[in-house]
């Protein structure tokens, strides 16, 4: 893995067990999930972690004319250290979400979505903006859809919410010391969104597969940049033979940041899927991403990732499977501070990963 201060190489083990219980198929459907991870580096102690998620679900009336659905979750999981002298970026997630879905005698569906989520964020020396780390967000979700092919809709959906950081002042001892010299001039106290969309999803022939929207998304900020801007996504799938399946899309997307109002993600990618016989499985991808940072630090981030996967069945239920990563990012920003002054600070990396395992079903 690569870090802040030098690329490092290390071996880790690492266990993930998980568990899930679930009632039968009934008018009310209850599903628990539970699974952890820890892993366990050799030298690099300061990577070690142990991440989990516990998952409640509740459905009632599945497949009716009208359903409705509860679901609450809470997880904690981490990200890897910015240096070795430093510990790993902790996340305590809780999310709850409910939702209403409609459907009419033609096939038209509504649907209403609503969630509440409270994040909290541990960086371990990081001492300069928390509020931009412990935050609670609201959203609500509503979609019309309009059936006109058996498995293809166009739908209508109007989405809007808002983050509040609830740590907005900063330290005034920290003032000059990060304020002022990192050029910041004001602190980032809340976010809202309003967005609509027009869009189509489903099959369109016995071989193509499409969920593609475009629409206009206000992000608004108290101080410094806002975003008024239209956006889009287009994911693409195509049964290309009856053993090659492609994979292709590109998203144009705003999102809130850590560091700073928002990014623009650009990303576009291309997926071959590939069956040789009845035992090999080629599964190849490669994308190109595109960060552009608003005020008050602005900056841009482009990254390359691919990747090669195979699944080899050396008999029934026994896979034996080999995958190959890369992953390439340059940024027109450093941070080279002694202490993380960012939490998403940039960093120009080279990494890449090479793994073999097996698959035994019994």
């Amino acid at each position: 893995f690569y870090n802040f201060d030098s690329p490092l190489s290390d071996t880790s083990f690492l266990v993930t067990p998980s568990v899930v219980a679930h009632t039968k198929p009934k008018y009310l459907y209850f599903e628990g999930d539970a699974e952890a991870a820890y892993e366990k580096f050799s030298s690099q102690t300061v990577q070690d972690h142990f991440d989990y998620a516990v998952t409640g679900k509740s459905l009632l009336n599945e497949g009716g004319l009208n359903s409705l659905f509860l679901n609450i979750s809470q997880a904690g999981f981490s990200d890897p250290a910015f240096t070795t002298n430093y510990g790993r970026i902790t996340h305590v997630a809780t999310v709850g979400d409910a939702g209403w879905n409609f459907k009419t005698d033609r096939g038209n569906q509504v649907k209403l979505n609503g969630q509440y989520k409270v994040e909290n964020i541990t960086v371990p020396g990081y001492k300069f903006n928390p509020n931009y780390l412990n935050h609670y967000n609201v959203d609500a979700t509503g979609e019309y859809d309009v059936k006109f092919l058996p498995e293809t809709f166009w739908f209508l959906r109007g989405r809007t919410g808002f983050t509040e950081y609830t740590s907005p002042t900063l330290d005034t001892n920290l003032i000059n010391q990060y304020v002022a010299a990192k050029g910041y001039t004001s602190i980032k106290t809340r976010s809202q969104y309003y967005m609509g969309e027009l869009g189509i999803n489903g099959r369109l022939t016995d071989k193509t597969s499409v969920d593609a929207a475009t629409g206009f998304l206000t992000r608004l900020y108290p101080t410094d940049d806002s975003f008024l801007s239209p956006v889009f996504y287009l994911h693409f799938i195509e049964q290309v033979t009856r053993r090659d399946q492609l994979i292709a899309g590109y998203n144009y997307v705003v999102e809130d940041a850590y560091s700073t109002n928002y990014f623009l993600n650009q990303e576009i990618y291309i997926g071959l899927a590939r069956v040789m016989g009845d035992q090999l499985l080629v599964l190849a991808q490669v994308s190109y991403e595109y960060k552009n940072y608003s005020t008050p630090l602005p900056r841009n981030d482009q990254r390359v990732s691919g990747g090669l996967s195979v699944k080899y069945s050396l008999k029934p239920g026994f896979k034996v499977t080999a995958d190959v990563k890369v992953d390439l990012l340059a940024s027109d920003a450093y941070d080279t501070s002694a202490t993380p002054i960012n939490p998403d600070r940039p960093v120009t990396y080279k990494a890449g990963s090479v793994g073999v395992g097996f698959i035994a079903t019994f």
